[in-house]
């Protein structure tokens, strides 16, 4: 059959089609093409569509299933529509199973990846399938139809794979697509518009499935020759690029469905934007980081699994995962992602990723991955708003600040909102991060990034990190999980490379033999030292090797360097021109070149200034022919293999490469150049930049133009166009080819700012300013590009001096190059004064003079624009003069304000408010005589400020403060005489109108400007003069009537300076008079007045400490005090009433409070505290239900509302008392911490008040709410829960609730730690130990006793424990271990000696509780037989202490006497039975004792009783143990038994007693003793007394004595008998049998018949026993026998015998059929059987080759029926399923019999010519299990094969039996030496096995089992290793005990391998903790840590040939059930099995 193969699928999103697929049987060919249509358009006619068929969207998924079902059934002729109707999910997933299981693929071949997506993608299919039922209709018909078109494609077989696999790629991705929808799933309904777009992805696939199936089966059909190809793209292109178009814009729907209705500054996509790379080229690095998954082998990796189980499971967020270069941290990423995919620990997960690449720097920072990750989790998260607007407000503050230290910040405050919402829904999501060494920034970038992930991830719920890199030092935290890669861990990975890449690309390598190619691989393996890099480089050095003895030698010679190998690479290559080049641009690029970019730069040629360069440079080829080894091309890139590589390769550079400076010199050149031939459009400079759609066509023009800008400048940084100090070092040439276009800087400009942080990009734009300065001059429209840019970059920035001064330079550069007055020239004049408007200047500088000059040019613009007068001039000019001013060149300001002065006379007049204005500026001016001017200046400006002012009034408020600014300045020259007499002329004519026209206005004036006066006399130290000053101003107003608040506070400032004058009297007198007038107005609250009574207060207390008086001391009373008391209370009443409560206010409340109650005065008392409470706790006295406390004065507050409760409570108003107390407790639980004393305080009194009114169910209340709040807030074992506890346990005690012993078994838990229980716990222990017992809570009170014993045994010193709670402790506690948990004697013993030394400890020998103890002691030991004498040395010991102690308690120890002795009878008893040796005194003993309680029992229960009975047994039972005893134990017993009848009349006690009677007879071996007398007894009842009868009773027997004699008879005897009916039946069956033998004799028919019947009567004759009729029977029949069969018996006539009587048995039963031959094969197997089951060996070996014998001669093996009879006999002679002789020579023989029969078995099948595959499956299995026993292997494996390679056409075999054909054939392998085809198939066969039912299936493994046998059968105990680890790793992650004997079997047989491998084959660290993992299902086996290798291993875990070679069927196996289909994808399982049942049979199609 011809083959489709299909080249491999880029794995990048969007999904692009293969562009070729070669329908070929030898090769693939294909080619690359790129998508040309635009997916806007496409999303525009999308819409237009749409608004079409709106109304039936959701119908079309229905409508395009069943198209495509027509199309499918048209064009492929063997599918029709019943297809579809009967197809189901299971019948998808069951072929899958089926082909793996039957075909079982190769790991990591094309039909395993085949069968792996398909899976993956049903699973998906149907889950996606089953979220949008709700609105998508027949949703299942249409997942059906699409996995039933799958099918079509799966059927086209494995031959076909190579075609599939692309397709299956593709179907898988789209699966993630589906999985994303699913996960967006809360937008299903949202809207009809996105029901619609979820139908058209849905239809979309359905039909792109269909038309694939279509498609590649009409390919397959019509292919005739060997090769034909199919265009991919062209066919299926636009329908993958239609649904990824729709899945956009279903997207972009679900993002505005979840923001319609708000509006936003940003849009998604700007969103989008700021998160993607700003380099378009970035893109395709991002999607290339991780390791494409063909580069990984399959198979390793998995080592990690264990590790990362174990990560997920612990507490810690982070993993850091580090090694050095090379280790395969990549590889480990990459794995860890794709595993992630599916469930890990029985839990789903979510990953996002991210990689530093050293190869691109810019994008290796923080910043980079927080946006690559956000990215992720943006388009993850869909309809996030919250992770939107946190976006959105990063980077609109970024945009304002750009600081990207604030974006940084902000961007990981919208990781944790984006997280947030995954872990709403309880996702699990890993974050995996590659390459943290590669880091940009200091040396200490990647350990600061990692701190801030680790604080970051520890905050986390469900999220986690997993990170890897290079060893880097500080890498670690609290929650960090640390593993260091070694040798050891990668060993085996790099074998499974080795082994895979050799065998595929070595031919030389492939032909050796198994174990010279596991000596080359583990010689490799061991160089490599866990690096894959020098592993990569030595295969491909080695696989160039044409010899395996070249290739040998050349592996001997390879060192463990890389850079070795590197060199000896790099040596084969040739390092010229192109290459040269090539190599070294890479080492210098920014990032790798995509190959279009590298294509245009090898292109341009700069010593011949054009692009031309290298005519027909295919790149590709040339890569691939020279330098492949070590460079690649990933996803259009260039990269070099490895960061290892790129550092060889740098050190090359100045050698065989260019040196760094010389490539950045070259490269920088040649970008310069390109970009000036491609940039010939002409633009001007601008302000605003350039619009990013122009740049974005530029780059798409020029495919290096987005490079070349970006990054030209950093490479002539790095060239040796310039120093170390970023000098220009330019060759003449180079202005040549810089381009001068103002465009270029633009392109700059937008490219920078978007690309790099602004203070980096500052520096890029000085750099290029200086060098267009150097190439074009100062006066050029580049350079002044340049300046515009960086101003406004420092402008963003707020570096307004430098972005000022950029704007100044352009501005006058502008001036020049363009036309003075040019919008770019005014623009920039604007920004330059507009930043420095901001700017505060106190000094001339730089900027000021640039200021200056550009205000002046402003002004020179305005007057030429608007006018010498405009308001633009007039603001332009104050503008400067503030400018002046704030230099402190006043008189340059006051000469503006003078040029200002007359503009506004000339507009506004001289008595303008403008002019007024000019003039109060001009009165504030300081114009101080600098160098360079006069005297005279400042006079002519004095003159000036006098002529503004000199039309205003004298107290016009401006004129005064002018000529207070002129003192002011006389003031600070030194000139105090002007500045005085100004003060005395403005106060004088002030006063002086004053008194002619008094008015407010005037007297406020007169008021200031004296106090201004009074002021500066203080200054110039004029105390007297000042006080003089104020004393006239108070003379004045004294008496004066105030009007105004005003003029109040202006006396109150007068006031205050008499204070500081230290006129303090005075002072009081002012400040009564402002107080006075305050209160008159009734503002006495307002702030001046409070301030006025604090100063009043303070200058009277100032007064008190310097005047000293003497104060007469008199007797008050009680009433004088309350009065004072009182006064105070309410002068700080009134006062508090309205203001803050003060301290003060509640020392005077407390006081009077105290006072009244001392009194009893409770009316006044009440009163004074609910005054109190109205202005501190007013909401006390209301019925608010929420009460809190007061924010200030909390104790003080609490007080008083208690002094209430306790006033109500004086006053009998009890309910008024408890609502205050529990007011007061509810704030105080409500307010304070809850171990606040003062809610101790408030809980006590309120229940000590309800105790005292017996209100427990309040009590119990407030209690219960109490410990809710101790519970939550402190810990369990807190004092105040304690005692909380007791106290609701006690009040429920004393209420009889049963409540009460919940909180008593919370007090023993929380006082329980380290297995002992603390001494306040005792009472509550007690309480809920008997609690438990009347429960029958028998676990909780052995956990109980377990406390209470330990406690009181380790622990009775420090505790006082009494006799009582002692005992009840010992018998609970023994008790319950006893008869509940079932303990051992031990533990009971030493818990019981254990108890009785400490009693003595505790309490002395002689205490009562002692001889307690010992009792139950000795009661313990009776129970076991050891302990026996123990027993009854303590019984007599208590025996002696009873009788030699004193006691007034005579009755009790009579009772404990009794006792006792009882227990010693019966322990004597025992020992004595048991054989045990004795003495005659304690025979005695015994005796006497036992004599004196079977007298005691008699009496007190009666000689019938049971217990009396038991007790004679004991006695008869000593006495023979003594000799000569016979006679007594007779009369004994002849005694009780007559006694019993004497007495007894009850039938069921007369039955009792004769069952026991006669027991004691027969246990003391005297039955015929017990029937002599009950002959004698029988006798007596029915015939009387006679002679015979010795017996001679007192009494009479009764009929009612039958019972007791039928009862004795039968327990000593009983007798079997026949019935009637069986005699009747025997004789005429009997005449029957015989009449038919003598009629077949007689009529001599045919010797069978005559057997047959013959063999019927003998049978009759030998069941009954008839010896003789069988003799003569015998004779007749056996010559019978010998006439037929004799002549080919070669037998003895005895073994002839033998099988002649087995025959006729078997004959004798009854059939209605009779097949002789059969019958005669099966009697000489059965017999044969059970004679070697008998162990008669020789006799079965003869019989069976006398069986032999008749059976070939008859050809009865011929019969195919009659095969199985054959191989069976043989079987049993090779000793299959029956016991084998010891004997070995018997034993041969045997053998040597059975493989003729099987010889002659197989002859027959020649001969007949029938084939051994059709035979029943039966026959085949017995064959096999023979051939096995009898170790014919090459028959066997001859056999097995061709099983095995029937498999796929038998279609009635199981799964079961195919893997029991290949288990077997693979023992067959080995037996034939075949060891690496046994090994290739066990592989196979693990791998099929753990996809298809999982990897703990039983099967899966036995065979990984089996595996692991084969390596350590070939001493590849490494291999072996890794087996079990891998298994252990696989229990590990399932987290189910179910597997812990898996476990133990496998720790067990790692152990053993471990020995023989004499260590590990990895790290012991890994073992270690996989072990200790593994402990928590109990497994039994030792720690790793005991493990030696000095001891030699057992046989446990090595390989043995199989016993028994056994064919399974699925019914063959024994309590089987058919297998549930498990994925080997566990989540794929858990989605199917979830999903299938939904959609099997639901719905049908209907075409």
């Amino acid at each position: 059959m011809d083959t489709v193969q299909a080249s491999p699928l880029p794995s990048a999103s969007p999904l692009k089609a293969p562009e070729k697929v070669d329908v070929a049987v030898n090769e693939i060919s294909s080619s690359e093409s790129e998508r040309s249509a635009s997916q806007g358009e496409e999303s525009l006619v999308l819409e237009k569509q749409r608004a079409l068929t709106s109304s039936i969207q959701v119908n079309t998924v229905i409508h395009t299933t069943k198209k495509t079902i027509e199309r499918v059934v048209c064009g492929i002729d063997e599918v029709d529509i019943a297809y579809f109707h009967r197809f189901d999910i299971d019948s998808y997933f069951d072929l899958i199973h089926h082909e793996r299981l039957f075909h079982m693929p190769r790991k990591g071949s094309q039909w395993d990846l085949v069968l792996k997506a398909a899976e993956y993608f049903g699973v998906r299919m149907i889950r996606f399938a089953n979220s949008v039922g709700g609105f998508v209709v027949e949703s299942d018909v249409a997942a059906r139809s699409a996995l039933a078109n799958c099918q079509l494609l799966l059927e086209l077989g494995h031959c076909q794979a190579s075609a599939l696999e692309p397709t299956f790629n593709i179907l898988s991705e789209f699966g993630q697509l589906l999985s994303q929808a699913v996960r967006s799933k809360q937008f299903s309904n949202a809207s009809q518009a996105i029901n619609e777009d979820i139908g058209d992805v849905f239809s979309g696939l359905v039909d792109l499935i269909g038309n694939i199936a279509i498609f590649y089966r009409q390919k397959i059909s019509t292919v005739e020759t060997n090769t034909a190809t199919i265009d991919f793209e062209g066919t299926f292109g636009s329908t993958i690029d239609s649904i990824w178009t729709k899945k956009e814009h279903l997207f972009n729907h679900m993002w505005r469905i979840s923001l319609q209705g708000k509006s936003y500054s940003m849009s998604v996509e700007s969103v989008r934007c700021h998160l993607s790379p700003v380099d378009q080229s970035v893109k395709l690095l991002l999607q290339s980081r991780l390791v494409d998954k063909k580069e990984r082998v399959e198979g390793t990796c998995e080592w990690i699994q264990g590790h990362l189980l174990d990560f997920v499971r612990s507490h810690e967020k982070v993993f850091t995962i580090t090694g050095a270069a090379g280790f395969g941290k990549s590889m480990l990423a990459d794995w860890m992602k794709e595993r992630l995919e599916r469930p890990l620990g029985r839990k789903n997960y979510e990953t996002l990723s991210y990689t530093f690449a050293r190869d691109a720097p810019a994008e290796a920072t923080p910043l980079a991955f927080l946006k690559t990750v956000l990215h992720q989790l943006f388009e993850r998260n869909v309809g996030d708003i919250q992770l939107f607007e946190k976006l959105m407000s990063a980077f609109e503050g970024y945009s304002k600040s750009k600081d990207p230290k604030k974006l940084e910040s902000s961007l990981w405050l919208a990781l944790k909102t984006g997280l947030q919402t995954i872990e709403k829904y309880g996702t699990n999501l890993i974050l995996i991060v590659d390459g943290l060494d590669e880091v940009s920034g200091s040396q200490h970038a990647a350990s600061d990034f990692h701190k801030n992930l680790h604080d970051f991830m520890e905050k986390r719920t469900s999220s986690r990190a997993v990170v890897f890199s290079r060893p880097v030092s500080n890498l670690g935290g609290s929650q960090c999980k640390r593993l260091v890669l070694t040798p050891e861990d990668n060993r085996d990975d790099i074998v499974i490379f080795l082994r895979r890449y050799l065998k595929d690309n070595s031919s030389p390598f492939k032909n050796q033999s198994q174990s010279a190619r596991d000596k080359v691989v583990e010689s490799l393996a061991s160089k490599a030292k866990g690096s894959f890099l020098w592993t990569y480089l030595a295969m491909r050095l080695l696989v160039k090797e044409a010899s395996y003895d070249d290739m040998l030698k050349a592996s001997n010679q390879l060192h463990s360097d890389a850079s070795d190998l590197i060199r000896k690479l790099t040596s084969k290559i040739d390092l010229a021109n192109t290459t040269r080049d090539m190599l070294s641009f890479m080492l210098a690029s920014k990032r790798p070149f995509t190959i279009h970019e590298m294509t245009d730069l090898l292109n341009v040629n700069v010593r011949n200034r054009n692009t031309t360069g290298i005519k027909k440079l295919d790149l590709r080829r040339h890569i691939a022919t020279t330098c492949g080894v070590f460079v690649v091309e990933r996803k259009g890139l260039i990269r070099f293999k490895h960061s290892t590589i790129r550092k060889f390769m740098y050190d090359l550079c100045g050698k065989s490469l260019m040196s760094l400076k010389e490539a950045n010199r070259e490269l920088t050149l040649r970008m310069l150049l390109y970009a000036k031939f491609c940039l010939n459009q002409s633009y001007e400079p601008s302000i605003h930049g350039i619009d990013w759609t122009v740049i974005t066509e530029t780059f798409r023009s020029y495919s290096f133009m987005e490079y070349t800008v970006r990054n030209w400048i950093a490479h002539f940084r790095h060239s040796s166009l310039c120093d170390d100090d970023l000098g220009l070092i330019l060759p003449s040439e180079f202005k040549n080819l810089l381009p001068s276009s103002a465009y270029f800087s633009m392109m700059e400009w937008s490219c920078w700012q978007d690309q790099m942080i602004i203070s980096e990009a500052i520096k890029y734009h000085d750099l290029t300013l200086r060098i267009r300065t150097s190439c074009f001059g100062e006066k050029h429209q580049s350079v002044m590009q340049n300046l515009i840019i960086m101003g406004n970059c420092q402008h963003s920035l707020t570096h307004s001096e430098e972005a000022a001064t950029f704007f100044f330079r352009a501005s006058c550069i502008g001036q020049v190059v363009l036309s003075r007055f040019s919008s770019v020239v005014t623009g920039c004049t604007n920004l330059f004064l507009s930043i420095t408007e901001k700017m505060t200047f106190t000094k001339r500088t730089e900027i000021v003079t640039y200021r200056e000059e550009m205000i002046r040019f402003t002004i020179e613009i305005s007057k030429r624009k608007h006018g010498a007068s405009s308001d633009v001039v007039i603001r332009w000019y104050e503008l400067l003069a503030k400018l002046y001013i704030d230099i402190e060149e006043e008189y340059r300001a006051s000469i503006v304000y003078k040029e200002l002065y007359e503009i506004i006379i000339i507009r506004f007049g001289k008595n303008s408010e403008k002019a007024r204005s000019v003039s109060k500026e001009l009165g504030g001016l300081s114009v101080v005589l600098k160098k360079g001017e006069t005297e005279s200046d400042v006079v002519t400006y004095d003159e000036f400020i006098f002529e503004t002012s000199e039309d205003m009034e004298v107290h016009d408020e401006l004129r005064i403060s002018i000529v207070i600014r002129l003192a002011q300045r006389y003031e600070s020259v030194g000139k105090w005489v002007l500045a005085e007499r100004l003060y005395i002329n403005l106060w004088r004519r002030i006063s002086e109108i004053c008194r002619i026209k008094a008015s407010l206005e005037i007297k406020l004036a007169q008021i200031s400007i004296a106090l201004e006066y009074v002021r500066f006399l203080h200054r110039m130290e004029r105390i007297q003069e000042a006080s003089n000053i104020l004393m006239c101003l108070w003379a004045e107003y004294e008496h004066f009537n105030l009007e105004t608040e005003t003029v109040v506070i202006r006396l109150k400032e007068i006031g205050t300076l008499f204070r500081s004058f230290g006129l303090l009297s005075v002072a009081v007198s002012v400040f009564n008079k402002v107080w006075g007038w305050f209160k008159s107005k009734g503002k006495t609250t307002c702030e001046e007045a409070l301030s006025t009574t604090i100063l009043i207060t303070e200058v009277v207390e100032e007064i008190t400490e310097t005047t000293t008086t003497t104060t007469t001391t008199t007797t008050t009373t009680t009433d004088v005090s309350e009065t004072i008391v009182r006064e105070i209370f309410e002068t700080h009443y009134s006062r508090c009433k309205h203001d803050k409560v003060e301290h003060s206010f509640f020392k005077a409340c407390i006081a009077l409070i105290k006072l009244y109650m001392s009194q009893q005065n409770w009316v006044e008392t009440e009163v004074v505290i609910k005054k109190s409470l109205e202005i501190t706790w007013k909401s006390l006295l209301t019925v608010e239900s929420k009460l809190v406390l007061t924010e200030t004065f909390v104790s003080e507050t609490i007080i008083v509302a208690t002094q209430l409760a306790l006033c109500y409570h004086g006053q009998k108003c009890f309910e008024k008392a408890e609502q205050i107390y529990l007011r007061i407790y509810k704030a105080c639980l409500l307010s304070l911490h809850i171990t606040d004393v003062r809610l101790s305080e408030c809980s006590r009194r309120l229940i000590e008040f309800y105790e005292e009114h017996h209100r427990h169910e309040k009590t119990v209340e407030v209690y219960i709410e109490l410990l809710g709040h101790y519970r939550k807030h402190l810990r369990v074992a807190h004092p105040l829960t304690i005692s909380t506890l007791y106290a609701i346990g006690s009040l429920y005690m004393r209420l009889g609730r049963s409540e009460a012993y919940q909180y008593y078994i919370e007090i023993v838990e929380a006082l329980s730690k380290d297995g002992c229980c603390h001494h306040d716990a005792f009472d509550a222990a007690m309480i809920v130990c008997e609690y438990y017992r009347e429960e029958k809570r028998w676990s909780e009170l052995q956990k109980l006793c377990v406390v209470l014993w330990q406690t009181f045994i380790h622990h009775h010193h420090e505790h006082t424990f009494t006799e009582e709670m002692i005992q009840i402790i010992y018998e609970r506690y023994t008790y319950v271990l006893e008869f509940h948990a079932k303990v051992e004697f031990s533990v009971l013993y030493k818990l019981s000696v254990e108890y009785r030394e400490t009693l003595i400890k505790v309490f002395g020998a002689s205490a009562a509780i002692v001889l307690k103890a010992m009792i139950a002691l000795a009661e313990l030991c009776e129970k076991q037989e050891s302990h026996h004498h123990e027993s009854v040395e303590i019984y007599e010991e208590v025996i002696r202490k009873i009788t030699t102690t004193t006691t007034t308690t005579t009755t009790r120890v009579e009772t404990v006497s009794k006792t006792v002795k009882k227990r010693l009878s019966k322990m004597y008893v025992t020992i004595i039975v048991s054989g045990k040796s004795t003495t005659t005194t304690t025979l005695e003993r015994a005796l006497s004792l036992c004599l004196e309680v079977y007298e005691h029992l008699k009496s007190e229960f009666g000689c019938w009783h049971e217990t009396t009975l038991t007790k004679l047994q004991e006695l008869v039972m000593l006495y023979k143990k003594l000799s000569n005893h016979q006679t007594t134990i007779v009369r004994l017993m002849q005694t009780a038994v007559l006694e019993v009848l004497r007495v007894t009349t009850t039938s069921i006690t007369l039955y009792c007693a004769a069952v026991t009677l006669a027991s004691i007879y027969v246990s003391v071996d005297m039955v015929q003793c017990g029937h002599d007398l009950l002959h004698q007894l029988r006798h007596l009842i029915i015939l009387g007394p006679s002679d015979e009868i010795s017996l001679k009773l007192e009494f009479k027997l009764t009929k009612v004595a039958f019972v007791f004699l039928t009862a004795f008879e039968r327990r000593l005897t009983q007798k079997i008998v026949y019935t009637f009916s069986e005699i009747m039946a025997d004789m005429l069956l009997e005449t029957c049998l015989y009449e038919q033998y003598t009629e077949v004799v007689d009529s001599e028919t045919k010797v069978e018949i005559t057997l047959e019947y013959g063999a019927k009567l003998r049978f009759f004759w030998e069941a009954r026993g008839r010896t003789r009729n069988v003799q003569v029977i015998d004779k007749r029949l056996f010559q019978i026998f010998k006439s037929k069969y004799g002549s080919c018996i070669k037998t003895h006539d005895e073994y002839t015998r033998v099988f002649y009587v087995a025959l006729l048995a078997e004959l004798s039963k009854d059939r209605a059929k009779v097949d002789f031959a059969a019958i005669m094969c099966m009697v000489s197997n059965q017999t044969v059987k059970a004679l070697l089951e008998s162990g008669d060996f020789q006799r079965a070996q003869e019989v069976a080759r006398c069986a032999y014998q008749i059976i070939s001669a008859q050809s009865f093996y011929h019969h195919r029926h009659n095969i199985s009879y054959g191989y069976k006999l043989a079987e049993f002679l090779a000793g299959i399923d029956v016991p084998r002789p010891s004997d070995n020579k018997t034993r041969e023989s045997m053998m040597e019999l059975s493989r003729a029969i099987l010889r002659d078995v197989l002859s027959a099948f020649r001969e007949a010519n029938i084939d051994i595959i059709g035979l029943k499956f039966e026959d085949l299995a017995g064959l096999v299990k023979l051939l096995g026993y009898q170790q014919y292997y090459s028959e066997l494996e001859y056999l097995l094969q061709r099983l095995w390679q029937s498999r796929e056409v038998q279609k009635t075999w199981s799964s079961t039996t195919v893997l029991s054909i290949g288990r077997s054939l693979i023992h067959a392998h080995y037996a034939n030496g075949h060891h690496g085809a046994a090994l290739d198939l066990c592989n196979t066969m693990c791998y099929n096995l753990r996809r298809s039912y999982g990897y703990l299936d039983d099967d899966a493994v036995d065979m990984s089992e089996l595996l692991a046998r084969l390596y350590t059968s070939l001493g590849r105990h490494r291999d072996a290793m890794n087996v079990h680890e891998e298994i252990l790793r696989e229990i590990d992650e399932s987290d189910e005990r179910a597997y812990v004997k898996r476990a133990d079997k496998n720790l067990e047989m790692m152990r053993r391998t471990f020995q023989r491998n004499g260590g590990w084959s990895k790290g012991e660290r890994g073992y270690k903790e996989l072990y200790g993992r593994l402990t928590r299902f109990g497994c039994s086996v030792q720690p790793v840590e005991q493990w030696s290798v000095g001891k030699g291993a057992d046989a446990f875990g090595t390989y043995s040939a199989p016993t028994e070679w056994v064919l399974e069927r699925e019914e063959d196996v024994k309590g089987a059930t058919r297998k549930k289909r498990q994925s080997g994808v566990r989540t794929a399982s858990g989605l199917w099995f979830g999903a299938k049942n939904s959609l099997n049979g639901v719905g049908t199609i209907d075409v």
